[in-house]
This record gives structure tokens, sequence and C-alpha cells, in this order.
């Protein structure tokens, strides 16, 4: 299933696209857009940045930015923050890793490309 949630219309197949948007008072602020190759930014490390990506843009304190990363026996910590992770794909060969609340950010990776950008069939 696709969310139809629109991807950026400059992506391109080998890129991937970095986005940062927080929702105050009714409006959304793009806050932060680029582009990386694809091969520059190891599926590995989404999380992570999201993570830091969203933080820096809440402006959180060191002590919240530390106990994002602090563990229970191998199990998630206790935070005041609670991110929301969702895998999405917003369009058929995209996936879209997201993080965030009222500050979001998310990666759109082309994953495949003989899909992407292509019409359902039956429209025109």
């Amino acid at each position: 299933m696709y969310s139809n949630v629109q991807i950026c219309p400059d992506l391109r197949r080998h890129e991937k696209c970095i986005r940062v948007v927080e929702y105050n008072q009714g409006q959304f602020i793009n806050r932060f857009h680029k582009h990386v190759p694809k091969h520059k930014l190891a599926k590995k490390s989404h999380w992570a940045l999201l993570r830091n990506l969203v933080l820096r843009y809440e402006e959180a304190s060191t002590e919240q930015i530390v106990d994002v990363y602090l563990t229970r026996r191998g199990k998630a910590a206790r935070v005041a923050h609670r991110f929301r992770i969702v895998v999405d794909y917003p369009e058929p060969g995209v996936v879209r890793d997201y993080c965030g609340a009222d500050v979001s950010a998310w990666i759109d990776t082309v994953v495949l490309s003989d899909r992407f950008r292509q019409l359902p069939s039956g429209r025109l």
C-alpha cells in the first residue's frame, strides 16, 4: 500500500532526499532539504541521522539528547521525548524512513528504479 504522500519532484534514482519540516501553529515550515548521492549515506545510519536532525530543530537540551541513546538492558530507554519512527512507501519504487512529531525528518530513497515515477496502469 502506498501513502501517496508527495515526494520531492527533484528526486533522482541515484539520490536520497533528506527533509526536515516543522509544524507550528497550523503551518508547515521547511527547515532543511538536501539531496545526497545514494552511496554516500548508509541505510544503517538513517535512524541516527533522523533523530539528530529532529533533536537539533527542536532545540533539545544536551540531557535530552543523551537520554535518547540510553538503553535499559537492551530495551529502549524511557525518555520524555517520544519519536514516531515509521517506514512509509509514498509511491511505487520509493521507501521513506520517517522520524518525528511536530518537527519531522525523513529520507526518501528510490529502491526500485523501474517503478519510480511510473503512472499506475489505466491513469494518464
